[in-house]
């Protein structure tokens, strides 16, 4: 999808508790093209773009006439210079290349639940799915300066975590809801001079020193009570609550004990958000290192995220462990056959880690395991876009790995009929020019008219140096539009 320099949008207009809607014309770019030139942002502009997306699509459900979006995804959103967003008016015909775009598979299957492969169905309970995985894209694309905290992170996973519980009561029953717990951007305070620090703290240990002993007092005299045994606790539980500004909305009263026993009762809903970010990390943008960072923040035990982590440290070049990562990928692997299943959604890209991990290995049953799990991703039709792509690359090397430079070619064939980088376009020609070329069994009259099909369209591959090289050892000659092979 081209980007263009402006849309027709939502205009919303809120009037007490409802919501006008009509549409207007906005110069701006997509949401997703955006980001990919914003990643390094500041904290306070990822965190002012998620609060304005989410109060976009709360004005919508205002709305009588349009009570829900049905499009939430980063390619439904427009932003301004000024770093405004809007969604995009889907019933105005200007739209329609988005539209199309958006009814693809790959965005389809990143931004809908599994129960709804296709925008059909309008709803609430689907827009907020939605939301959760652009929340989720944004996180994953972002760098913001400075990082988030542990407790921010915290917080959008399980907000992420919430949202993606379509059609079940755990999930939110409106986007007022999210905004209410999203965090807010606060500047850390100045530093306080010393000798009020010291002040303070001196203060500190004596409130601390006066709590303890009010404990144990307390605690003596409960204990010396008739009928009543030392240390059973009395009363009901403390259910204290703030109103916390810094997350907008109401939460248990802050210590460390609470928050531990917060991620306690919610630590497989967060540890399965940390799972699929660090597998996109993994395959969509291939920062291996902050996959790892999210792995480690995933509880210690925990075996797919360690096996996982493995994968990761190997393609970064930090583990010389063959057998190890062999072990691990092995492990993982099995995930798929148990009732449990494997630990993300997306399968694809779960295997496509797999893959990964495989081609660092290096061996031609290492090359025949990427050959057997890309053909049951392929198969069963889990593969699409760039997933798709980055499989059948991999594939093809294995091909390659064991002596079958035609069923490489045949798989390179398919990528560049996916492709539209130019740059990639011509790489990807030289590598199916070499594999015909090597392959002794491929007509070299084949040969030379594939060579001259791809120089018709990409004209620029003469003056590479790869395309030179394979010249020389094919004795590939070029005269015009004539192409001759003689070896």
């Amino acid at each position: 999808m081209t980007p263009k320099d402006g849309y027709d949008v939502l205009r919303l207009i809120e009037h007490g508790q409802i919501c006008y809607i009509s549409s207007e014309y906005v110069e701006g770019e997509i949401l997703a093209g955006w980001m990919r030139r914003h990643k390094n942002m500041s904290k306070e502009q990822l965190f002012s773009l998620i609060e304005n997306i989410a109060k976009q699509l709360n004005l919508i459900h205002k709305c009588r006439k349009k009570p829900a979006c049905q499009y939430v995804n980063p390619y439904s959103i427009v932003v301004t210079e000024e770093e405004s967003t809007y969604f995009l008016d889907m019933e105005d015909g200007s739209n329609e290349e988005s539209l199309r775009f958006m009814q693809k598979r790959v965005v389809r299957e990143s931004f809908l639940p599994a129960e709804e492969p296709y925008y059909q169905r309008a709803g609430i309970e689907l827009d907020i799915y939605g939301l959760g995985k652009t929340i989720q894209y944004l996180l994953s694309m972002a760098g913001p300066d400075p990082p988030l905290s542990r407790r921010e992170e915290k917080r959008f996973l399980k907000i992420i975590s919430k949202c993606l519980k379509y059609q079940t009561r755990a999930s939110y029953a409106n986007v007022s809801e999210i905004r209410r717990q999203l965090p807010r951007y606060r500047q850390k305070k100045k530093q306080m001079s010393g000798g009020r620090k010291k002040l303070l703290l001196a203060a500190g240990v004596l409130v601390l020193c006066f709590i303890m002993w009010n404990t144990w007092r307390g605690h003596f005299e409960l204990a010396s009570e008739p009928g009543i045994e030392q240390g059973i606790h009395l009363g009901e539980p403390d259910d204290t609550e703030v109103d916390s500004e810094e997350y907008g909305g109401t939460y248990p009263a802050d210590s460390e004990e609470q928050d531990e026993a917060l991620i306690s009762k919610d630590q497989k809903d967060l540890r399965d958000a940390y799972m699929e970010l660090a597998v996109m990390y993994l395959t969509d943008v291939e920062d291996y290192n902050k996959s790892i960072e999210c792995l480690e923040k995933i509880e210690e035990g925990y075996g797919p995220a360690e096996d996982l982590k493995m994968v990761a440290m190997a393609l970064l070049g930090k583990k010389e462990d063959p057998e190890g990562l062999e072990e691990s990928i092995e492990k993982l692997r099995s995930l798929g056959d148990l009732d449990s299943g494997i630990p993300v959604d997306d399968e694809a890209r779960y295997y496509l880690c797999l893959i990964k991990g495989y081609a660092v290995l290096d061996t031609e049953q290492s090359a025949e395991s990427i050959l057997f799990l890309g053909r049951r991703c392929l198969n069963l039709d889990k593969a699409e876009g760039e997933t798709g792509k980055d499989i059948r690359e991999c594939m093809a090397s294995a091909f390659e790995r064991t002596d079958r430079p035609k069923d490489a070619a045949y798989l390179y064939e398919e990528i560049l009929a996916e492709e539209t980088e130019n740059g990639k376009r011509e790489e990807l020609m030289i590598q199916h020019i070499r594999l015909l070329c090597m392959d002794v069994s491929t007509d070299r009259n084949l040969c030379a008219q594939t060579i001259q099909e791809h120089l018709r369209r990409m004209p620029g591959i003469l003056e590479k140096e790869e395309f030179q090289r394979l010249q020389r050892e094919y004795e590939i000659q070029v005269e015009g539009d004539q192409v001759w092979v003689g070896r």
